[in-house]
């Protein structure tokens, strides 16, 4: 399953006052409703930052995600249930390696409609799984001024490479680097975790920002972690 997490955050940036606040929307795969430690830390698992969130900020206790990758971010990105008319998507399935499919390009997304109308600065770090078969169908080509992360379902921590599964092809076997910045591939950055390069990715654009009114921030953060393979 996944869980999604939204908040308007004062991140490293401060807005200033009476300013459209900076945002940054966190989605966070495969982790359920008793992964969080502060509902009884059932797994053992500590989730301090999680935890600091729900305690400071709203926790919406009746909230539903849909229950894999793709149509979780299809229903966030475009504010759409993912199985309504030219989503192309059901709420049961995600995007498969090589497939064509894609948020439609006449409903925008948040980030199109928080460039253009909020004149938001906008940027996504993480896992996509939201169309790739054209550039127009990835971040940057769906309102995102810069993305670091990849564009399917899942790739190794360490490696960058993302493997058909077992059976989805049969008889092939094909594994491939799907590591990005932006619509280029980075193939230097191979044996370093990629928690810490999320963690880089989004410190550089906070390095980058420069607070304003006239252009607030929007940071899409779609952590790998703990999507498998861990």
């Amino acid at each position: 399953a996944a869980a999604a997490a939204a908040a308007a955050a004062a991140t490293a940036v401060t807005a200033p006052r009476n300013s459209p606040p900076h945002i940054v929307m966190f989605v966070i795969d495969d982790v359920g409703w008793a992964d969080v430690s502060a509902r009884g830390n059932y797994t053992g698992m500590h989730t301090p930052a999680l935890d600091a969130l729900m305690r400071d900020g709203v926790e919406l206790r009746s909230m539903r995600v849909q229950p894999v990758c793709s149509p979780t971010r299809t229903a966030l990105l475009q504010g759409r249930y993912p199985f309504r008319k030219g989503q192309g998507l059901q709420h049961y399935s995600t995007i498969k390696p090589g497939s064509a499919a894609k948020m439609p390009l006449d409903q925008p997304t948040i980030a199109e409609l928080l460039r253009d109308y909020g004149h938001y600065s906008t940027h996504a770090v993480g896992k996509w799984h939201a169309g790739y078969a054209k550039w127009e169908y990835t971040p940057t080509g769906r309102g995102f001024l810069s993305h670091k992360g990849y564009f399917q379902g899942q790739i190794d921590y360490f490696n960058k490479t993302f493997s058909i599964p077992h059976g989805f092809l049969p008889g092939i076997n094909i594994t491939g680097l799907d590591w990005w910045h932006n619509r280029q591939s980075v193939s230097d950055e191979r044996g370093r975790h990629n928690k810490y390069l999320y963690d880089a990715a989004a410190d550089a654009v906070l390095d980058a920002y420069t607070p304003t009114d006239k252009s607030p921030l929007f940071l899409y953060y779609a952590h790998q972690i703990a999507h498998f393979p861990i």
